[in-house]
């Protein structure tokens, strides 16, 4: 089809006043896109709470001030049949799928999503299996796949607080930089290695298994054309005591294809 599983992005889940600028980057470049729009969204948030399931499907429609997200049952069950439940508890009072929906509403009014909220994947055997059925699901369908991350949470009340005398939004940018090379450069073991070295506060982010479930689908999906629109720290827009990195990246079939 035309569409051939053109894309894939990996954005952040911070409020709209800090985070959003750097998401929207993203979506903009689905915009500027001159493939025919995805008729879904099949989007890999993260479950902070951890209530649920491990790995939780929605089936419901999703309300914003856009309007409803209708689900697309047809490609959720086609990711239940592989054992992943449907399990609305774990994306109740959960904004990391929620903070992308206008931008995709803004996109296309009609899209419709499936979204997967994940607390913990465990291993990388479970990485894995779900990285295939996510790669084999949106084959021969008109499927946006997305997922969600923010990165490095320091200063304020974190755990993770800057050296004596080292600026907040320097220092969240220096302890993010692995990471995000890792992103950009495609490939899921350069993550599990990025994410390790940030030692007692590995991974360094609160959406590492979507993240490396999206890599390793686009990976098996050929979208090896890696492009990484923006990084930027929470207090670089709205100053706060607290910090978060953001970054908002795309996956795509190389343009000589």
């Amino acid at each position: 089809g035309g569409f051939r599983q053109a894309h894939a992005v990996l954005v952040s889940h911070g409020h709209f006043l800090d985070g959003g600028p750097i998401t929207a980057h993203a979506f903009a470049s689905l915009a500027a896109s001159p493939l025919p729009p995805p008729r879904s969204a099949l989007l890999v948030g993260t479950n902070h709470r951890g209530v649920g399931a491990a790995v939780a499907l929605s089936r419901r429609s999703w309300l914003t001030p856009l309007g409803l997200a209708l689900p697309d049952t047809e490609l959720i069950d086609s990711i239940a049949q592989f054992g992943y439940p449907v399990d609305e508890s774990g994306h109740d009072l959960e904004h990391s799928i929620e903070n992308q929906l206008p931008f995709l509403q803004h996109l296309h009014p009609s899209i419709q999503i499936a979204p997967i909220g994940i607390s913990s994947l465990g291993t990388m055997d479970e990485a894995e299996r779900l990285a295939r059925v996510l790669a084999e699901v949106v084959q021969g369908r008109e499927v946006l796949l997305l997922a969600t991350t923010d990165y490095t949470h320091a200063g304020g009340e974190y755990p993770e607080q800057p050296p004596a005398g080292v600026p907040l939004a320097g220092f969240v940018r220096g302890q993010d930089e692995a990471i995000v090379a890792a992103i950009a450069s495609g490939e899921p073991e350069q993550l599990l290695a990025a994410a390790h070295a940030r030692g007692p506060f590995a991974p360094g982010m609160c959406g590492f298994w979507p993240t490396l479930v999206l890599m390793r689908a686009a990976q098996l999906l050929g979208l090896s054309q890696v492009t990484q629109h923006r990084y930027a720290v929470s207090i670089e827009a709205v100053p706060n005591d607290g910090a978060t990195g953001f970054a908002s990246f795309s996956f795509e079939r190389p343009r000589s294809e």
